[in-house]
């Protein structure tokens, strides 16, 4: 945790229990004064001055924000709307899977965290500000809605691929809401599932939300979970299939991103979704929210292989080579 000024020693594997309830505490945690400044003890770490709020979610709120000293980049603050809520958890796993990618020089993917911090007896933490705009937004306004689409699911899968084999990650929440896309090209290298896959593209896919993530270990079991009652304590972790097909399952849900794909996606997709004698294409179509996905995947039953991240990426090299994803 270099860089964040958290006191004593820290261990990602001790600090967090199963539950969402684990927790650093709050007092080993730096401390932002009413005038801003964010404060170690009696020294002063940074001063922060808040701007606009660019969003509202479910469990907590963004601003952006002015950091001195810079980091000479454009920063903002997630914060609870609530103090019994802590996003301390959130945030050391967001940080811990943004550092595994950088170390293996991918950079931007995951916004990288900065500051982990109490202010009023609630946990904030400063973060990139992804200046860009929701995959949703971006598939629905593409000349070529095909491409598009097919290389945003090149980009998630092997970094789901990647986050996956190396620390046993799952994000739990993939659903379109928490991908975003940003005008920065992208030269990818990586190993996964044995193979160096390299990956080209005009955009970038950024990792957003870590809030219901979890890490588990080559048996299959979480060893942390961010669940907060909605995914299932004991719950497998990684489960094959799971993220992507959060993912695809809401993007596929939303009737003018199905309208604009080509026959032959539309083909594609419903067939990735569909898996033996299960089919999900018809609850997709019906269903007026995307509530049923998460029931589905928390089931500890729930297995879908033809969305394991090393299927899709054999899968679209194979297929689909003007998407630039070659082993």
């Amino acid at each position: 945790m270099n860089g964040l000024d958290l006191r004593g020693p820290f261990d990602i594997a001790h600090v967090f229990d199963i539950s969402k309830n684990a927790f650093i505490p709050i007092d080993l945690l730096p401390k932002q004064l009413i005038d801003g400044r964010i404060i170690v003890g009696k020294n002063l770490r940074c001063f922060i001055r808040y701007k606009k709020r660019e969003n509202r979610g479910g469990y907590g709120s963004i601003h952006r924000i002015q950091r001195t000293p810079s980091l000479g980049k454009e920063l903002c603050v997630k914060s609870p709307h609530s103090p019994t809520y802590s996003l301390c958890p959130e945030a050391i796993l967001q940080w811990y899977a943004s550092d595994i990618l950088r170390r293996a020089g991918i950079l931007g993917a995951i916004p990288h965290i900065y500051d982990i911090f109490q202010y009023a007896g609630e946990t904030r933490f400063t973060m990139d500000f992804i200046n860009g705009r929701s995959a949703l937004q971006y598939v629905t306004e593409a000349a070529d809605p095909d491409y598009i689409w097919l290389q945003i699911l090149a980009q998630v899968s092997l970094l789901l691929g990647y986050l996956e084999e190396t620390i046993y990650l799952d994000h739990r929440d993939l659903k379109a809401d928490n991908i975003w896309i940003r005008e920065t090209p992208v030269d990818y290298s990586l190993s996964v599932g044995g193979i160096v896959w390299k990956l080209k593209a005009p955009f970038q896919v950024v990792l957003l939300d870590f809030g219901f993530a979890c890490l588990g270990n080559d048996e299959g079991h979480s060893i942390i979970s961010l669940s907060d009652g909605i995914v299932p304590k004991i719950d497998p972790c990684p489960k094959e299939g799971r993220d992507l097909f959060q993912l695809i399952a809401s993007v596929w849900s939303i009737p003018i991103i199905r309208e604009r794909a080509s026959r032959t996606i539309q083909n594609e997709m419903e067939s990735l979704l569909t898996f033996k004698n299960t089919s999900y294409v018809h609850i997709i179509k019906q269903a007026h929210t995307t509530h049923w996905i998460y029931l589905a995947v928390s089931d500890a039953r729930f297995r879908h292989p033809p969305l394991h991240p090393i299927s899709l990426l054999l899968k679209l090299s194979a297929d689909w080579p003007s998407v630039g994803l070659y082993k």
